[in-house]
């Protein structure tokens, strides 16, 4: 079922179930939704996208585009980099495919096999399809999936940056270890204490 709202100068259609439109009508009647929309579709979008799609459950589209959730796909996206690209939900599919520069895959099955981990997801985000960061490929009108990608872009960052971290630290462990061996098998273990004192708290060395 759908309903057009009768909003000068937009185009604004709620797609769901009679109750759902229902509901988002009346919320929409209770904000004065008029107030806040200015017919610029690429302000617009952020006050559906932030300020009513997390209020209501029915789908919107602004001159036959959708406008994305940001809360349901943030929340989507973290489940993958939390838990694999298996659990990839329909709703960032459809994000990835029809938004992000790249085409369908034939189904999620198939765009999960084209990236089926972190590491190739991130690099889809530096270079999709068309050869363009995700962030800079997507149109400015398009303003509720520009905030979203750079939104993902960020998580992605992140996550990368705490792997780097951990490899450098395994890396200082296993040094450590590797030179602590070293001296277990070529001095007494009297200078084993002091080589450790020296790597973990090298004040102690001279007191």
């Amino acid at each position: 079922m759908s309903e057009r709202l009768e909003i000068p100068n937009t185009k604004i259609t709620l797609y769901g179930s009679k109750q759902e439109i229902k509901h988002a009508m009346n919320y929409y009647n209770q904000v004065n939704i008029q107030l806040k929309l200015s017919g610029e579709e690429h302000s617009d979008r952020l006050v559906l996208m932030n300020d009513h799609l997390p209020n209501i459950k029915c789908a919107i589209s602004y001159n036959g585009n959708t406008v994305w959730n940001k809360e349901i796909l943030i929340r989507d996206f973290k489940r993958i980099l939390n838990n694999g690209m298996k659990n990839l939900s329909d709703y960032l599919y459809e994000f990835f495919h029809l938004s992000c520069g790249s085409i369908a895959h034939f189904n999620k099955q198939g765009w999960i096999a084209t990236y089926p981990t972190l590491a190739s997801l991130h690099n889809f985000f530096i270079k999709n399809e068309y050869g363009e960061p995700v962030t800079s490929h997507i149109p400015s009108w398009q303003s509720d999936a520009v905030e979203t990608t750079q939104a993902m872009d960020q998580l992605l960052n992140k996550l990368q940056i705490k792997q780097v971290r951990c490899n450098i630290c395994n890396q200082l462990v296993g040094d450590t270890i590797h030179d602590c061996k070293t001296h277990i098998s070529q001095h007494h273990p009297e200078a084993l204490i002091m080589k450790l004192r020296e790597l973990f708290n090298p004040g102690s060395v001279n007191q």
